[in-house]
């Protein structure tokens, strides 16, 4: 890709995380950050990043179909296992960050300890813990998805 298709796609992802960012704050979000990380997500370029994050949605869309069908105890159960298992993940890669790099860890962090507030917040408002079987699909899943992405 050549400098200056590179310095565009930078420009537009920064002036959709400006203008989302804003939004964001605007309507009183709590953590209007997570909003310019969705654009990021979204601005992927990568082949590889494309299909993790479509299967991501897919997968996501299926299990969250299912969970809302089965009510909101097990729907709020089932967003408590993933920010659990998300948790896990973030564990994942703030072992592979070196000590000295306190930014990057800092922002991984602080992701983790959303994380955790969202499971408990979901567990505080009725969601039930999910049966083994359902937990560990979940986790085979997230599994497949993170390192297929690797291979493609």
């Amino acid at each position: 890709m050549n400098p200056s298709v590179r310095l565009k796609d930078a420009f537009k992802i920064a002036l959709a995380m400006l203008i989302t960012y804003a939004i964001a704050l605007s309507q009183g979000w709590g953590t209007p950050f997570w909003a310019g990380f969705a654009v990021v997500f979204c601005g992927l370029t990568a082949v590889g990043d494309s299909l993790n994050k479509g299967l991501l949605r897919v997968f996501g869309t299926l299990f969250g179909a299912v969970a809302g069908l089965a009510g909101d105890k097990w729907s709020l159960g089932f967003v408590a296992e993933t920010e659990r298992q998300v948790e896990g993940h973030l564990d994942e890669h703030l072992e592979q960050v070196p000590a000295h790099d306190r930014r990057t860890r800092a922002i991984l962090e602080q992701m983790k300890t959303d994380e955790i507030a969202h499971g408990k917040k979901a567990m505080d408002h009725g969601g039930a813990r999910l049966p083994t079987p359902i937990r560990a699909v979940m986790k085979v899943t997230a599994k497949l998805m993170t390192r297929s992405v690797y291979r493609i």
